[in-house]
């Protein structure tokens, strides 16, 4: 990191020289009374103020120059001179006519006016569906990522909290603003306009951000400096949401954030909007209650997590250089049934495949049922040979790679209680497969599994239709345990295929992941521990390995641990189901939590 180190200092020195030549205040935006303004606000984009004045930092790549690094290398000095011009325009706050004071007056007088601006600013916010659309007074404003250049004091933890649960309405009103942008992956819906609006949330915050395109769809990356510049956390997050789909079983419309019984409802309020926004306002408390960002922060935010991370591998390979970190939060966690802080040590690996099976040329009629061949059938028989009603899987070879748990995770899987009632409970059903009990319901993930997500061909609609289907299809997914290799399974599930004269079914691979895993013995395992504790009062349980995928495999790999509080409370949140919700007291706690790591793990 020497180098990057260097790159930054003489980054910050040229928007100190350029501060001090074009200390002066900016012009108001009477926003309520002002037509033009208004106007410049509707046309200027999301990566704007509510006077259309740009945020700094965030920086758009054009796809030629993503694909070119050496150029974009060449460029950066370039790039952050423009960055340093746009510091006081980035001011991106409502002001009222007694409030047109000049906004880039030196930190020490903001910091002793911060307290009575931040009780008036919050007074003139905007509000709908009351919750606020504006974050807290005082993080955009007076540069939240800068640095503190001396010995950094005691974080006051009463101080953050109490901030924490008076702007929490702002922080929902952001939430609200996100979730309202329906970017379904797999549709690739409103993709682009998320992408920047993330950019522009991170931007507000004193984050060096830019928006880079892939083959695929855009990532966010983003830098803010901190107190210790020694230490560098990783944020890891997802800005695309699964299908809203069933529409009829939602109590509220999927995309309007809907706040009733203590708890908020949306498509991507708990996955992952939620938790990226919980992320944020952990940073927000820090800055204005904690004495700013404690150590240097790099944010990665993806758009097609939710559809496998196919373009995320190559990207992250090509900015190695620039995810150079010390420890990583990613996605998503929080809370099991029983209030304890849950710490996941390692996540299942993915291959997600389409088969697809063509037997004639055209859909034709019932009465030659014994003449031509049926789509559907033949690929429900390729499927009934890959498992058989045992829940064993049939393919050559699947199981090679397979290891038992080691001594230490069956020690740790020993710990945990038993969600064998409340799976039960959730889902309505009175027994596990396999009549798992006991340890063998948390020790279930180690266990691979094939899974049929979804199947088509034929008619599918109201009343009667005598055809045979000429086409059919499937989707399966793999969930792999620690030593499998997705392609690896690929092949072997080709030569099943092949074996069992299934030569005609096509495989189109929608995804690939490894297992990823993070030792026990990490100090970023200790202090999550440490510091949830401190915060819900219960002791941490540590879970050996989840049952889902997500591609921390890219940093454990490279020696990165990776953990993951967040605003999750047991299985019962539905993400990816209708009427998808987080409890407040789980976005408040999980903010709190959020900002003890940040700071343990910037002491070291």
């Amino acid at each position: 990191m020497p180098g990057r180190d260097a790159d930054r200092d003489a980054r910050r020195l040229a928007d100190q020289v350029a501060q001090a030549e074009r200390l002066r205040p900016l012009p108001a935006c009477q926003d309520a009374e002002n037509p033009e303004d208004k106007k410049r606000a509707g046309e200027a984009g999301p990566d704007a103020d509510q006077c259309g004045r740009p945020v700094a930092g965030v920086k758009h790549l054009r796809r030629e120059e993503s694909a070119d690094a050496e150029h974009r290398d060449e460029s950066e000095d370039q790039r952050h001179q423009s960055h340093a011009t746009d510091v006081h325009t980035g001011v991106h706050r409502i002001q009222d006519p007694a409030e047109q004071v000049a906004h880039h007056h030196r930190d020490q007088q903001q910091a002793a006016a911060g307290d009575q601006a931040d009780q008036e600013d919050r007074i003139g916010y905007a509000h709908r569906g009351g919750l606020s659309l504006r974050p807290p007074h005082g993080i955009l404003e007076r540069g939240a990522g800068e640095p503190n250049q001396g010995d950094r004091e005691l974080t006051d933890f009463a101080k953050v909290d109490a901030y924490i649960h008076d702007h929490l309405g702002d922080w929902l009103g952001e939430l609200k603003e996100l979730c309202a942008v329906p970017s379904v992956s797999a549709r690739h819906e409103a993709i682009e306009p998320c992408a920047e609006l993330v950019a522009s949330m991170l931007g507000r915050r004193g984050f060096d951000t830019e928006v880079s395109p892939t083959d695929g769809h855009p990532i966010v990356l983003a830098h803010a400096d901190g107190a210790n510049r020694k230490r560098d956390l990783l944020f890891y997050n997802h800005y695309d949401v699964q299908p809203p789909e069933p529409l009829e079983l939602w109590e509220s419309p999927p995309f309007d954030l809907t706040q009733r019984d203590g708890a908020v409802f949306a498509r991507g309020s708990k996955d992952d909007k939620g938790e990226f926004v919980a992320r944020l306002a952990s940073l927000d408390a820090l800055a204005k209650a904690g004495g700013g960002y404690p150590c240097r922060l790099t944010w990665l935010a993806e758009g097609e997590e939710e559809v496998g991370s196919p373009h995320l591998p190559e990207w992250v390979e090509k900015h190695r250089h620039e995810l150079a970190v010390d420890g990583a939060i990613w996605e998503e966690g929080g809370i099991d049934a029983q209030g304890h802080p849950l710490i996941t040590l390692g996540v299942r690996g993915l291959l997600y495949v389409e088969l697809r099976v063509q037997t004639i040329s055209r859909d034709a009629h019932s009465g030659q049922a014994n003449l031509l061949p049926n789509a559907v059938w033949r690929l429900v028989w390729a499927l009934a040979s890959l498992k058989g009603v045992d829940e064993r899987i049939n393919i050559s070879g699947f199981y090679d790679a397979v290891r038992h748990p080691s001594p230490v995770e069956r020690d740790l899987l020993a710990k945990l209680p038993s969600q064998e009632e409340n799976i039960k409970k959730e889902y309505g059903i009175d027994r596990l497969l396999l009549d798992r009990r006991g340890i063998d319901v948390v020790a279930a993930t180690f266990d691979p599994t094939c899974n049929i997500a979804g199947i088509g061909g034929g008619y599918q609609g109201p009343g009667s239709k005598t055809v045979i289907p000429s086409r059919a299809t499937c989707k399966v997914d793999f969930r792999l345990v620690p030593e499998q290799d997705p392609y690896d399974i690929e092949t072997k599930l080709r030569r099943h295929l092949d074996k069992e004269g299934f030569e005609d079914v096509e495989i189109d691979v929608l995804g690939a992941e490894r297992p990823g895993l993070t030792k026990p013995d990490a100090d970023l395992v200790h202090w999550m521990a440490e510091t949830g504790e401190a915060v819900y009062g219960k002791q941490a349980m540590i879970t050996p390995l989840s049952g889902g995928t997500t591609p921390t495999f890219l940093f454990t790999e490279h020696g990165v641990p990776v953990v993951a509080p967040g605003v999750g409370w047991g299985n019962f949140n539905r993400a990816h189901s209708p009427n998808e919700f987080m409890r407040l007291q789980d976005f408040e706690n999980a903010i709190r939590h959020l900002a003890r790591l940040t700071v343990r793990f910037a002491e070291g």
